[in-house]
């Protein structure tokens, strides 16, 4: 397992990669608006894109998921409430993906941000990363315990 991290600093925004080399498939979480740094990653590592996840539903990026989409296939799973088009597959709290060693699952924090989920990823049986659209961690503790030893990578800091 590799997770990749890509920064737009002009935006302060973060996304991530998530490579299943055992599988050769790649998840993304909260693609920004230049997708060529995924395709690039996707074609240096000899890996598909399987999947796109949007932790908060951010309008401006809409077009870059959509050209992701297009161009490999790749499924979007957003929160029910964030799905703005046919093309978006809901990804609600309690619900997981798998693909290789990796178990992604869902966890519904829209109490605290309309349309927004935490991304848990688990690995071998260990809760491992948690990718989120909440910038206060603080606040991300509050809402469920974090395991011990878990990386947080959040959109935007």
């Amino acid at each position: 397992m590799k997770v990749e991290i890509f920064l737009d600093e002009e935006r302060i925004h973060y996304s991530y990669a998530i490579l299943s080399e055992c599988a050769s498939k790649i998840f993304l979480i909260d693609p920004g608006i230049d997708i060529y740094p995924y395709l690039e990653f996707a074609k240096d590592n000899e890996a598909a894109i399987l999947g796109i996840i949007q932790t908060s539903p951010y309008a401006h990026f809409t077009v870059s998921h959509l050209q992701l989409q297009a161009l490999t296939g790749a499924a979007i799973y957003c929160s029910q409430i964030a799905a703005i088009t046919d093309s978006y597959k809901s990804f609600q709290d309690g619900e997981s993906i798998e693909f290789g060693k990796i178990k992604l699952k869902s966890l519904n924090v829209g109490a605290y941000l309309a349309g927004s989920i935490v991304v848990i990823l688990e690995h071998k049986g260990i809760d491992a990363v948690i990718f989120t659209g909440l910038a206060d961690i603080c606040l991300l503790d509050q809402i469920f315990s974090l395991p011990k030893g878990a990386i947080v990578y959040p959109l935007h800091r």
